[in-house]
């Protein structure tokens, strides 16, 4: 091969592969986003049925009702 061939293949490489790293980067972070999110997804479901659980006591809606049970859970599952 001709040097100019080199030159402009060479040329095309240094061109194209920051390129080829970026995406695979970007795919790479992508990829782990999604799990994050699933996984906060499921984390966030299990919280809620446990809350569910509590709150399906009937006494709870009574006048003067003991909501310190809720509060312990609500604060030990640290929602914000």
């Amino acid at each position: 091969m001709k040097i100019k061939t080199w030159l402009l293949l060479s040329y095309f490489l240094v061109m194209i592969l920051p390129v080829i790293a970026t995406y695979v980067l970007f795919l790479f972070i992508q990829g782990y986003n999604d799990e994050l999110k699933v996984k906060e997804h499921v984390e966030t479901v299990a919280e809620i049925a446990s809350l569910k659980k509590l709150l399906a006591d009937p006494a709870l809606y009574k006048p003067n009702s003991n909501w310190n049970k809720i509060q312990q859970a609500v604060d030990s599952n640290a929602f914000y």
